[in-house]
C-alpha cells in the first residue's frame, strides 16, 4: 500500500506544477541565451498545458499558453520508459518536443521575447493582438523523483527558457 500512495504522488507531482508558481526565465534572442532572471509572472498547469499570467489576475487571463504535444510519454512508468529517461539523464541529452504557443502583447514571437516579461499592461488574451505559432520544445534531463525543471521553448533564433526551481 505504501508503494502504491508513493507512485500515485510521484506520478503527479512529475505531471503537474503545485498550483500556482514563480518562475525564472532565460530568453534568447538572435540565438544568443541571456542570463536566469525571475519573472514576476506565476505559472500554472501541466507540462501540457501551461499559462503564465500576472500576479493578481486569473490564470484566464494570460499572457501565454504553451501547449506540448507528447509529454505522457515522459511521464509512463513503463520499464522502457524509465529506461529512456536513464539514458537521457546519464547523457545529458534534451527531450525535444513539438508545442504550440498562444501568446499577447504583440503579433510575432521575435517581438514578444524582446518585451518579455514587460508587456505592457493589459496585454493579455481578453484586450490585445497576439499571434498562436508552432514551437519546438526542449526538456532538460530529469531524475523520476525530481520532475522536469527546465523547458526551451524556440522558434527561429528565439526562444523562452523557463525554470521552475527558485
Amino acid at each position: 500500500m505504501k508503494r502504491i500512495l508513493i507512485l500515485v504522488i510521484s506520478l503527479l507531482s512529475a505531471q503537474l506544477i503545485y498550483g500556482q508558481q514563480y518562475f525564472r526565465y532565460s530568453k534568447a534572442i538572435n540565438g544568443i541565451w541571456g542570463e536566469w532572471t525571475g519573472s514576476g509572472l506565476q505559472i500554472k498547469g501541466k507540462f501540457s498545458d501551461l499559462l503564465a499570467y500576472r500576479t493578481g489576475d486569473h490564470p484566464s487571463n494570460f499572457i501565454f499558453r504553451l501547449e506540448t504535444s507528447g509529454m505522457e510519454k515522459l511521464f509512463d512508468q513503463s520499464k522502457e520508459a524509465k529506461a529512456i529517461r536513464k539514458k537521457h539523464l546519464k547523457e545529458n541529452q534534451w527531450y525535444e518536443l513539438s508545442g504550440e504557443i498562444t501568446f499577447y502583447g504583440t503579433s510575432d514571437f521575435e517581438s514578444f521575447i524582446n518585451k518579455f516579461p514587460n508587456i505592457y499592461e493589459g496585454a493579455t488574451t481578453s484586450t490585445s493582438n497576439g499571434g498562436k505559432i508552432r514551437v519546438k520544445v526542449s526538456i532538460a534531463p530529469f531524475k523520476d523523483k525530481d520532475g522536469i525543471n527546465i523547458l526551451n521553448i524556440v522558434y527561429n533564433s528565439s526562444g523562452l527558457a523557463i525554470s521552475l526551481r527558485q
